[in-house]
């Protein structure tokens, strides 16, 4: 039945955010249709705006306020439904933030490495997936870096990490009385989002880890810290890319050293040792929505 509301929800803010405030946006930025589909780095200025308004009232509408609409109906201690609570432990934060970045560079060889299978459906939906990015992180100011952070890594962050790690792997976790088929449920969900063919092997693994920092800790500010910090590094990069040859040519082709991938491997691996070591898990009934005393209360 939740599952059912969760839907009727999404599909009524889909339709207001994503089809019904699209079209006013790109009216009163003056953007046509055509442009709108046909984005890319190059376009003008003002297109580009547009894409990234689109951008902010769609996170916020398909993923943030369902979250928070969603725990506000349905528990009594929405936040607490949400998993926002602080970390029992600060160093669990940073060692989230180490194990994501420093698994960066496995992720890129990985999307290197998906980018040599040859699929012509493929390729296009990539080209296209490429294209609508590179217009979303075209910077040419100070500024523009600013809004680009604000859009890509906090706000994703946030809306992100309450929707499928808050909701979804809840849910996952639930109907499968599993928490690791929960985390991958959530995963697989967060990944087939993001629309990246290539990167979809490493978007998966990204979100199962980022499953088991909130499992791990108990807390979802970990994965939020987390998550706006590996997305706003990646937004910097390309920010820099413009001056810099070296860091233009690894983004465009997602080429990282060896010797990068293997050190950045064992202190991933190191930390999350650590982290396992320090753990407060969510406990054994955290997918519960009442505690026994709230519902031998209501009896």
């Amino acid at each position: 039945m939740q599952i059912i509301q969760l839907g009727i929800l999404l599909l009524v803010m889909f339709s207001f955010f994503g089809l019904g405030l699209t079209p006013v946006i790109l009216k009163l930025s003056n953007v046509s249709p055509d442009d709108f589909l046909n984005i890319s780095d190059q376009s003008p200025r003002r297109v580009i705006n547009a894409a990234l308004w689109v951008q902010l009232f769609s996170a916020i509408g398909i993923f943030l306020l369902p979250a928070l609409l969603f725990a506000y109906f349905t528990h009594p201690r929405p936040t607490e439904y949400l998993g926002l609570r602080a970390p029992r432990k600060l160093i669990q934060v940073l060692l989230c933030v180490i194990i994501i970045v420093s698994a960066t560079p496995l992720f890129l060889t990985v999307a290197e490495w998906m980018s040599h299978i040859n699929i012509a459906a493929a390729k296009e939906a990539q080209e296209l997936n490429d294209r609508y990015m590179k217009a979303f992180l075209s910077m040419d100011s100070f500024g523009q870096l600013l809004v680009s952070l604000l859009i890509m890594a906090v706000l994703a962050g946030v809306s992100e990490e309450l929707f499928f790690r808050g909701l979804l792997m809840r849910f996952g976790t639930k109907a499968s009385r599993n928490v690791v088929l929960g985390i991958v449920i959530s995963a697989l969900l967060f990944a087939a989002m993001h629309s990246n063919i290539y990167g979809l092997p490493s978007i998966l693994l990204a979100g199962v880890l980022l499953g088991f920092f909130y499992y791990l800790t108990g807390s979802i500010w970990c994965n939020i810290i987390a998550h706006i910090i590996y997305n706003g590094l990646q937004v910097v990069m390309v920010y820099f890319a413009n001056k810099n040859p070296a860091i233009a040519k690894m983004n465009e082709t997602n080429h990282v050293p060896g010797m990068w991938v293997v050190i950045g491997t064992l202190i991933s691996v190191a930390a999350f040792y650590a982290l396992w070591k320090i753990r407060t898990p969510l406990g054994p009934e955290w997918t519960n929505d009442f505690s026994k005393e709230e519902l031998e209360g209501n009896q």
